[in-house]
């Protein structure tokens, strides 16, 4: 009955699609999100076989419903289905209402990308900054793990993924040196404040992912966007390594700064004339 109530689903939404102009598909079924990649079976073995796959600014694994839907009462069934099959996470995503946040020069909109919001009290994703070439913690990034370590004390079934990220300022060895030594910043932080370092999980990245732009598009270095890449990302996942209910976004990154298709060959070229 549940296998044909989701096929039901994404039959109608296919049926939809053939009148857009018409009936808009405004609603993506986020089944669940991951700190590392899961295999397929993952969800297929749950009799979920028609998903998709993307990885976000905070390198997140986010896995969806192959269909969009055509109105909040139709995600809705879809995600209370999954919920059901153990999706405890499942999330509806309002497409329109991440359109309406968008810059009118961003990129994103056009896309469909997705931005985790960051400044929402309840979050379970963070991030802060740090200054050019340093790992020590700002006032305001020992703020916010401090509001991340009351989070874990409370809910002892929690565990964090801290990820470290640099700017593309230096060589990549320096680079993935730094982001160890913020991403064990924070780490130590916590561990110091009381949380157990096994329920801590670093990753370090250097300056291999970054979220805006490192130089502008004539080429000139471009401070405003490097600000954005020496961060720390600190994820929030349940016992099973889901992250845990993230459904409030914003845009954190200004659009005309943040990395898209064209910018991030253009960031590529220049981390190969670099070398």
């Amino acid at each position: 009955m549940v296998n044909f109530c989701i096929k039901a689903l994404i039959s109608l939404c296919l049926l939809l699609s053939l009148n857009v102009s018409l009936f808009a598909q405004n609603y993506r079924v986020q089944i669940a999100a991951f700190p590392e990649q899961v295999p397929f079976t993952h969800f297929v073995f749950s009799g979920i076989p028609d998903i998709y796959a993307n990885v976000d600014q905070n390198e997140i694994n986010r896995y969806y419903l192959s269909e969009n839907f055509h109105s909040s009462q139709e995600a809705e069934t879809a995600r209370k289905i999954l919920v059901q099959r153990g999706f405890n996470n499942a999330q509806i995503i309002d497409m329109v209402k991440e359109k309406s946040l968008c810059e009118a020069n961003d990129p994103a909109a056009d896309q469909g990308v997705i931005y985790t919001n960051i400044n929402t009290e309840h979050l379970y994703i963070r991030h802060f900054y740090f200054g050019f070439g340093k790992s020590n913690l700002s006032l305001e990034a020992k703020e916010s793990l401090d509001k991340i370590f009351l989070k874990l004390k409370r809910n002892p079934s929690l565990f964090i993924t801290v990820q470290g990220h640099t700017d593309a300022s230096g060589s990549a060895d320096f680079n993935l040196a730094l982001s160890i030594r913020r991403a064990r910043a924070a780490r130590n932080y916590l561990v110091a404040k009381g949380i157990h370092f096994g329920r801590i999980k670093v990753k370090v990245f250097g300056e291999s992912t970054p979220v805006a732009i490192n130089i502008s598009v004539d080429g000139k270095d471009e401070p405003n966007g490097r600000k954005y890449n020496r961060r720390v990302v600190v994820v929030l996942t349940d016992q099973y390594g889901e992250v845990v209910n993230d459904i409030e976004r914003m845009r954190d990154v200004p659009g005309h700064l943040r990395i898209n298709r064209q910018t991030l060959r253009q960031q590529l070229i220049y981390a190969e004339l670099k070398r």
